[in-house]
């Protein structure tokens, strides 16, 4: 599933999925009430060329009749088709599918057939009736590649007896009869993947052949639309891939949980101040344990060695290194390593098929989704989950006659109570709990590491696992540590503004400069903010300077770390302050060339766990930019300036003249 939307300074197709999936059918639905103006056009010119050109044209007349009937029928065909799939209706979809699949054939081979005729075979005539002829093959093809679709998933819902179950009700042999059903699916799957994708061509044809303006709709349409309908049929066959991981199927899957306190920041998404084991059995939650860390770090200090960052050590005063504090980088796949490493290596016993991250912004979607949960008494609800949570296991369990030990023992609690409502969530509410698994997976919040090579693989490449990202062009990601600053990154608020120059040898200088602003007071969960922060750079980057609030900072660590440069800076900031970072460097070389070139591409990467950040560029170049139309940012010969609210991965790319 591909989860990273790309924001292109240039005009062209955005291939992101939308967090709200539209009916997938709608595209199907490609204006082809136009055809008969092409056709009409055609007879009038036929006959205003004269009689030598309508003699050519009229053993055709039929099949365009038919042709027009057709396509019109394959309309109609999906239009019915795109309604009973927002009934969910797939056995309907399938057949109506079907349905227009024969029809845009027929209209196909008609539309052929008309350009055997000596007057279609004008250059200006042909190139619009192959257009035609084109958007006939492109719907019968996309018709026929979701009927296997809608027929896959009919049988999948008729292995499990009804269509509209919770997931309480569907009983455990049903549930190993749907995932066999997919699993034995993936071949079909993959082959209407292979039809869908082998359409492209067809497309950058209609394109290409400068179709009249009467297309227009129906060329605006495909465009907008097929990108949608090649990730979502990419999606499930990535599933499927995937799908044994996912649900246990045909053997159980063990994943060590990390609860990540993002409002106290770490590198891979915030402290892990709560772990668990979770198994999974035929898409069943068969364990779901979870436990304080400290109860599990305690465990080994007698024993263990293992060192802790210079950072940690300094800023933290922490010199032994656990697995509380294992998610050192932004790169979730590298922090989960080490967190399984210090399990293993603190005792623990089990072993793990992968690594799941949780921040409590995903609870908070959860909730909303399900509604209140009530646990010992204590309501909690989307506005007071965290609140409330902290509160309880910091200080309210003293209260409650509740050991140390066992205070975050209302987690588990909470945890259980939640799956459980989500098991009895309506049918129809399912299409919502996986737009939430999505847009939480986009902005980090919820990663996933697998321990299997291929499987990590395949989700590192959708954007599953919060992986520090390759680029080939300029990049930029700053990732903070909280360290013994309490939960203060709960009213912390960042502005990163990009700034970038070239001087006059055509060098690139880069400015990275976050705003960091502490609304908070000195209270139980907030206080001053302290952050070992590390800016990271495409390799190679040479470093200028760095301030704090406009001080230099003497100290700065330079490090390569996944094939980046970074530079890393301790620093505070007061409550109902703000104080601002400045990162000042020269970029690589291949930058440059990348830019003599005619482009200039820019990576900015969100780090895990933290919600949004207000991001500015302020880009100029020595050369101009090549203008495009429709641009949502300001952009003058060499100058281009944007802001938004980052809340997910972006690239960014500008071409030149």
């Amino acid at each position: 599933m591909e989860i990273n939307p790309t924001q292109n300074f240039v005009a062209g197709q955005n291939h992101s999925p939308e967090k709200k999936r539209s009916g997938l059918a709608g595209v199907f639905i490609i204006a082809l009430k136009i055809v008969p103006w092409v056709f009409l056009s055609a007879v009038v010119v036929a006959l205003i060329v004269g009689v030598a050109a309508a003699a050519s044209v009229y053993p055709h007349i039929a099949g365009l009749k038919l042709a027009y009937s057709s396509a019109m029928a394959g309309q109609e065909a999906l239009t019915s088709a795109q309604n009973s799939l927002m009934q969910q209706d797939f056995q309907k979809a399938q057949s109506y599918f079907k349905a227009a699949e024969t029809n845009f054939g027929v209209a196909n081979e008609q539309l052929a057939a008309a350009g055997e005729s000596a007057f279609f075979k004008l250059p200006m005539v042909n190139s619009q009736l192959k257009i035609g002829e084109d958007f006939a093959f492109v719907g019968g093809n996309l018709s026929g590649a979701l009927a296997e679709i809608s027929g896959i998933a009919n049988d999948i819902l008729n292995s499990i007896g009804a269509d509209k179950l919770t997931f309480a009700k569907i009983t455990a042999e049903q549930k190993q009869r749907a995932l066999k059903t997919f699993a034995q699916s993936q071949s079909a799957l993959r082959e209407a993947k292979k039809k869908i994708d082998a359409l492209e061509p067809k497309i950058e044809e209609i394109n290409r052949l400068n179709p009249l303006y009467v297309f227009d709709p129906a060329i605006v349409a495909l465009n907008e639309n097929y990108p949608k309908i090649k990730f979502a049929v990419s999606a499930a066959v990535e599933a499927g891939e995937l799908a044994p991981a996912f649900s246990g199927y045909p053997e159980e899957s063990k994943y060590l949980l990390l609860l990540l306190n993002n409002r106290e920041l770490r590198p891979g998404g915030g402290f892990i101040g709560t772990y668990g084991i979770l198994k999974i059995k035929d898409g069943e939650i068969k364990t779901f344990d979870t436990d304080n860390i400290y109860n599990f770090d305690r465990l080994s200090e007698p024993f263990w060695t293992m060192k802790s960052p210079e950072p940690m050590r300094i800023y933290l005063n922490q010199p032994k290194w656990f697995l509380r504090d294992s998610n050192w980088w932004p790169d979730f796949p590298e922090s989960s390593k080490k967190a399984l490493e210090f399990y293993r290596g603190e005792g623990g016993v089990e072993g793990f098929d992968g690594v799941i991250g949780i921040t409590p912004d995903v609870m908070q979607d959860i909730i909303a989704l399900i509604g209140d949960v009530t646990v010992d008494g204590i309501n909690f609800s989307p506005d007071n989950f965290w609140d409330r949570l902290e509160y309880e296991v910091e200080y309210g369990y003293a209260n409650k006659d509740v050991k140390f030990s066992e205070r975050k023992d209302i987690i588990a609690d909470l945890g259980k109570l939640v799956i459980g409502k989500l098991y009895d969530l309506p049918y129809a509410k399912w299409n919502d709990m996986f737009d939430l698994i999505a847009t939480n997976v986009n902005e980090k919040q919820l990663m996933i590491y697998f321990v299997d090579e291929s499987r990590q693989k395949l989700a590192e490449s959708k954007g599953f696992s919060g992986q520090v990202k390759s680029s080939a062009g300029d990049y930029v990601l700053i990732a903070d540590a909280n360290l013994a600053a309490l939960k203060t990154d709960s009213v912390m608020s960042r502005t990163l503004v990009y700034k970038l120059t070239q001087d006059d040898s055509g060098s690139l200088i880069a400015e990275a400069r976050m705003n960091y602003q502490n609304l908070g007071t000195y209270s139980w969960k907030t206080s001053k903010y302290r952050s070992y922060s590390r800016l990271y750079a495409p390799f190679g980057s040479e470093l200028i300077g760095v301030t704090a609030g406009g001080k230099k900072i003497d100290k700065v660590d330079t490090m390569r770390e996944f094939n980046k440069t970074v530079f890393g800076v301790f620093f505070e900031v007061e409550p109902q302050t703000s104080k601002e970072i400045v990162w000042k460097y020269r970029l690589p070389q291949k930058v440059v060339d990348s830019l003599k070139s005619g482009k200039y591409e820019l990576l900015v990467q969100k780090q895990p766990g933290v919600p949004e950040i207000n991001l500015q560029l302020d880009l100029q170049f020595n050369q101009n930019i090549l203008k495009k139309e429709n641009i949502d940012f300001s952009l003058s010969s060499g100058r281009v300036k944007h802001a938004e609210e980052l809340r997910a991965d972006q690239v960014f790319t500008l071409m030149f003249e």
